[in-house]
């Protein structure tokens, strides 16, 4: 065991220095994967990339981390090796995501042998220590959202490494830079990354430089399963072309099953496997979120590596939930806005009654603002989600949810029918005074069906109505009245039908004389 530990202790802190070709740059200990599901997925992460992790792979995905995040791994490697992590994440407002960590690729004690002055074997001289320990400091930011080309973010990440074997020792630096581009088809996303420009100091060669690109894809198989796959590929002056290949299944947002293929060209060639556990936000207090990752991989004869890594998540209950709905006009159709969260969004109208699906945006949407579809009448709950791509590591961001009702229209007024309209009464006509069996009277031809009659005196200027009920016949019998001048006028009436107009005829004029003694 202490010889294939001296083996590959001499391999990965001294290959460099003769010059180009394969296995001669210097530091392949940044070769080795840092994080446990980008390992479980085959290395395959560039276009993935949406956690703590992406200060390795991809510095561009620090740019979708919306919470403060620390992790820590811890790596059992080939030769009884053993290789730790620990780092953070914290979004840092318009700024951008800054991230940081600590490496140490710890080689263990190994014996320290002797050379004869004829470059001989001289046995063995005590023992010697060989690690090497590197920092990492990277940030990303995203710098557009177009509507038909989608979000572009982009990173870098600095590293800073320091090499110890036998006493002596070497230090060195180097730098990365990446693109991550998520596509406005749904769940696709493209990632490019140019890895370790840089040398170690003191002859020991360049830095391990690769430039890969990958691509991403993840999509719901069911309401409780969501699904990610993902490859990437690369070269590199020193390894030639690699390829690298992984899937992920997500179930209830709380195990995810990963396996994948580190393919020609990759370091350790061979199968990887994984699982990760979440602990969703709420069972360890509204603000913790906790994952816990596990990946293995096969290399041959090298044997079996096994990675553990715990990944915390801090942030307030409403982080990043959309809140303060507001429903207004624009036109004809109407519009829901809301505020907070991060775009892009992804929206869902449920009917409240059955919560089943009744509409979907096709696309995320890329600002807070949704134009209402055409809805039956009826209640319905909105949901808003952060559309964060590449989630099925995490426990998606909250969301927001709204109750919308739709109400009927109203009904359209219906024209009353036009009242019928009776038509006027005719006014008598032909009327006369007669003197019969002693008694005078008032006769009249026509109107009616009624009559009322009307007198004035000469010495007035209005008509009253005569005492007494409507006449139904066409005479009046006129009253003693006192010697003097008066004006009658005869109205035709409908009792039956007070909405018909009466009618009056002319005055007619009849003199009351004193009677001789």
């Amino acid at each position: 065991m202490w010889f294939a530990r001296a083996a590959l202790a001499a391999i990965l802190a001294a290959g460099a220095a003769r010059g180009g070709g394969p296995g001669t740059t210097a530091a392949p200990v940044l070769r080795v994967a840092a994080g446990a599901r980008p390992e479980a997925l085959g290395g395959a992460y560039a276009a993935v990339a949406d956690d703590l992790n992406a200060l390795f792979w991809n510095p561009a995905g620090l740019a979708g981390l919306t919470s403060v995040e620390v992790g820590a791994m811890y790596t059992a490697w080939f030769a009884g090796t053993g290789f730790q992590v620990l780092g953070g994440a914290a979004p840092a407002g318009r700024a951008g995501t800054v991230a940081g960590a600590g490496s140490l690729m710890d080689y263990g004690s190994v014996p320290r042998t002797t050379a004869t002055a004829d470059g001989l074997y001289g046995g063995v001289s005590g023992r010697a220590s060989a690690m090497d320990a590197f920092a990492t400091v990277g940030w990303g930011r995203r710098v557009a959202a177009l509507p038909h080309f989608g979000e572009i973010a982009v990173g870098v990440s600095g590293q800073v490494l320091s090499q110890r074997l036998a006493g002596t020792g070497r230090t060195g630096g180097g730098v990365s830079a990446g693109a991550l581009l998520r596509l406005p088809l749904r769940g696709v996303s493209v990632g490019l990354v140019a890895d370790h420009l840089g040398a170690v100091g003191g002859g020991g060669g360049p830095l391990p430089f690769e430039g890969r690109g990958g691509v991403a894809w993840e999509t719901a198989i069911s309401s409780r399963a969501r699904a990610l796959w993902a490859a990437d590929a690369g070269f590199s002056p020193d390894a030639g072309t690699t390829v690298h290949a992984g899937g992920e299944l997500n179930l209830f947002e709380v195990v995810a099953l990963r396996g994948g293929w580190r393919g020609a060209g990759a370091a350790v060639a061979g199968p990887t496997w994984g699982l990760g556990l979440v602990v969703p936000r709420g069972w360890l207090g509204p603000p913790v979120a906790m994952r816990l990752d596990y990946a293995g991989g096969a290399a041959g004869e090298l044997g079996l590596t096994h990675r553990l890594q715990l990944v915390a998540r801090f942030s307030p209950p409403s982080a990043g939930r959309p809140h303060g709905f507001k429903v207004a006009r624009e036109g004809s159709k109407r519009a829901l806005s809301w505020s907070g969260g991060r775009g892009p969004y992804d929206v869902t109208i449920r009917s409240a009654s059955d919560r089943t699906v009744v509409w979907a945006a096709d696309r995320p949407l890329g600002e807070p603002k949704l134009l209402l579809p055409d809805l039956a009448p009826g209640a319905y709950l909105v949901a808003i989600r952060p559309a964060v791509a590449g989630s099925t590591g995490w426990r998606r961001e909250p969301g927001g949810e709204v109750k919308l009702t739709i109400p009927a229209p109203p009904p359209k007024p219906v024209a009353a029918a036009p009242a019928p309209v009776a038509p006027p009464l005719a006014a008598p006509g032909g009327v006369a005074l007669e003197y019969v069996d002693g008694a005078n009277w008032l006769k009249w031809q026509g109107g009616g069906p009624a009559w009322t009659v009307l007198m004035r005196p000469a010495a007035e200027d209005r008509v009253a109505p005569v005492p007494g009920d409507p006449l139904t016949e066409p005479r009046f019998h006129l009253p003693r009245l006192a010697p003097g001048i008066y004006y009658f006028v005869i109205r035709s009436v409908d009792p039956g039908d007070p909405s018909r107009r009466p009618a009056d005829s002319p005055e007619t004029e009849v003199v009351f004389k004193a009677r001789a003694r």
